[in-house]
């Protein structure tokens, strides 16, 4: 009874097996209800009493952990209760004697079941919306952290770094930070026009991953049909499943990387692009190992969100810097190139501006010559 309503499933609801935790914990919960509904019927308790199966409520659990909609958990209670009822129906028709005995145990079978599936589905959405409610706190959590960790100040490297630190500290293994090389020399938009250059300028992994070395400062390109190079062009953020002996070309920076990477095992990656104004700045690689679980969808908007937020602060440093240039350059075409040669006086002078971040003041100074050997001396703010 129980394998041909688990194949029926299997086939109604294929996106749902893609994932093994749920796959494997699937036909423990769907014997636990054949076991339990049988118990009911022969010792003929009271449906007031009813629970729902311990692996039931595992299996509500893990398809909240696994962001699978709600509306599938129903689905699953409707076609296990369909797939049940029917197997009844032909094994009471196939003992019973007179249609009269058929009809009677039709009906108790009905009333029995709908009573049945609503009480445990009931529990078992209490338990999905439970894990929801914690992977909620949790995002929410998550994401004021990063609200106070990232872009502390008006450096671009520190606030890719602490990009970095906090994707390593809560999602990922491995966390990369790549920036365009436009994006950190030129003033405007940042386009993609061809094969682009992008620094690695941070890198982070967790506590399992000490022995993977930081690669930062190296530049590189990606190929035009990888998929950082779609990325970085179409601004969404992807997915990807790696195999333990499948590095992508495009991850390894160096042979001696790429052997890094192989001993780290990697199992799934979330590429997300670094985006602000409209344009892109650079890309944000998150990677998990084969001991960890993949990435699910909520872990790739949770990625997104931090990104977002970690590219709007990287833009404001990478404006802050071409300024910080533009307003130092004018300041030093400003100052005198040489020191006023007097005969009655030797002057000197040296320019230190005011603490202000732009590292501009407004103070001036002149040496002015007066007849009779005389000197004005002329200092205002």
């Amino acid at each position: 009874m129980g394998d041909v309503v688990l194949q029926h499933l299997l086939s109604e609801l294929p996106e749902v097996w893609k994932y093994e935790d749920i796959a494997a914990v699937a036909p423990v919960a769907l014997s636990e209800h054949i076991a339990a509904v049988l118990d009911f019927l022969e010792r003929g308790l009271d449906m007031t009493e009813v629970r729902t199966p311990p692996a039931a409520i595992e299996f509500a659990r893990r398809l909240a952990e696994h962001g699978v909609p709600i509306s599938e958990l129903l689905r699953v209670y409707r076609l296990v209760h369909a797939g049940l009822l029917d197997q009844l129906y032909k094994e009471t028709a196939r003992v019973a004697r007179s249609q009269e005995l058929i009809n009677a145990t039709t009906l108790t079978l009905s009333a029995m079941a709908f009573e049945y599936a609503d009480r445990t589905a009931e529990q078992a959405v209490a338990a999905y919306q439970r894990e929801r409610d914690r992977w909620l706190q949790r995002r929410l959590i998550v994401i004021n952290e990063a609200g106070t960790r990232i872009g502390t100040a008006l450096d671009t490297t520190r606030t890719a770094q602490e990009l970095a630190d906090v994707g390593a500290d809560h999602l990922a293994d491995l966390v990369a930070v790549d920036l365009l090389s436009s994006a950190l020399q030129e003033e405007g938009a940042y386009p993609v026009a061809g094969p682009a250059t992008l620094r690695r300028i941070a890198q982070a992994v967790s506590d399992d991953c000490t022995d993977l070395a930081a690669v930062t400062g190296q530049t590189h390109t990606y190929p035009e049909d990888s998929e950082p190079a779609r990325v970085l062009a179409t601004g969404q953020p992807v997915r990807i499943g790696i195999t333990a002996d499948d590095v992508p070309p495009w991850l390894a920076m160096s042979a001696d990387h790429e052997l890094a990477l192989r001993a780290l095992g990697l199992r799934s990656m979330l590429l997300v692009p670094l985006w602000a104004r409209g344009s892109p700045l650079g890309l944000a690689q998150f990677a998990r190992r084969h001991t960890a679980e993949p990435f699910e969808e909520d872990e790739l908007l949770l990625a997104q969100e931090i990104a977002s937020r970690a590219a709007v602060n990287i833009d404001n440093a990478c404006r802050y810097t071409q300024e910080r240039s533009t307003a130092l350059t004018l300041q030093r075409s400003l100052l005198p190139h040489h020191v006023a040669d007097e005969s009655a006086v030797e002057t000197a002078s040296r320019y230190l501006p005011s603490g202000s971040r732009a590292g501009v003041g407004g103070d001036w100074f002149d040496v002015i010559p007066r007849s009779g050997a005389r000197v004005a001396l002329a200092v205002a703010t």
